[in-house]
């Protein structure tokens, strides 16, 4: 899994970590936190690109029903 981390662009990299932490969803997890905190909105926009050409769903919709209200906006 690390050498696949590596050969990933960034923006594909933080589009398949994502993707993993949507599908094993644990409250206690933050990778999405990290991703959405310690990234420009460049950045961000470039991953929501590469999850939606990687996985061809909408990250905003497949993260939805695992947040909570506080956590929405």
């Amino acid at each position: 899994r690390a050498l696949l981390l590596w050969t990933l662009e960034p923006a594909e990299r933080d589009a398949f970590l994502a993707d993993q932490t949507i599908r094993k969803w644990d409250p206690k997890n933050h990778v999405l936190i990290e991703l959405a905190c310690a990234r420009s909105p460049k950045e961000l926009i470039l991953a929501r690109e590469a999850y939606h050409a990687r996985f061809k769903r909408s990250i905003e919709e497949d993260v939805a029903p695992h947040v909570k209200s506080g956590y929405r906006k």
